[in-house]
């Protein structure tokens, strides 16, 4: 996937138009960073689940979280590439 937005940009260094890597799974864990498609877009964020809800948590601190309950969960993501 090809990152667009500055919602991973954080002081690790997540970018826009890096390309991040995903794993495809069926299941993931709290606190595993996933690509999950919500109201029709990709996105890329850290699943949190919380007394019996799950959150997708954006790095950057300027974005709320969002509910994931109705988001489709494609996988983890295992690398973040940059080209120059």
């Amino acid at each position: 996937m090809r990152q667009q937005g500055d919602g991973q940009h954080d002081r690790r260094g997540h970018l826009q138009r890096d390309t991040v890597v995903v794993r495809q799974a069926d299941t993931v864990d709290h606190n595993d960073i996933v690509a999950a498609v919500l109201d029709g877009e990709a996105t890329v964020k850290r699943l949190r689940r919380e007394d019996g809800h799950v959150w997708l948590m954006p790095h950057n601190p300027v974005y709320a979280h969002t509910s994931g309950s109705h988001a489709a969960i494609l996988g983890n993501v295992v690398a973040v590439l940059r080209m120059p």
